[in-house]
């Protein structure tokens, strides 16, 4: 692609600030959160046995990801034990699962 000078330099500003505004911090994944015909619409859970923790390892950082599951699992008088990792749970803004019981 040729670009005159100033057209180039707009390109990359565009480029840079779209791309700096997809970041996503992690968060708690709620399976069927949206889901209206679900029992448990719209109402916060009384017990938690596992967390799903979606990240992505460009905008956020191991320690966060485990506080994040600490804090939650902790709601609920339960301390947070790492299970394993998936790709499949998330969506591509954040796609990695750390799984965690709540014991």
């Amino acid at each position: 692609m040729i670009c005159l000078p100033h057209t180039c330099r707009v390109f990359i500003l565009l480029s840079t600030v779209l791309l700096g505004a997809c970041t996503v911090p992690a968060y708690v994944h709620e399976a069927g959160q949206f889901n209206r015909s679900s029992e448990n619409f719209g109402q916060d859970p009384v017990d938690l046995e596992n967390v799903t923790i979606c990240y992505n390892s460009m905008d956020s950082r191991p320690a966060d990801v485990v506080k994040l599951a600490i804090d939650t699992c902790g709601k609920f008088g339960k301390t947070a034990h790492f299970e394993r990792q998936s790709y499949l749970i998330c969506p591509l803004a954040a796609p990695i699962a750390a799984e965690y019981a709540c014991m």
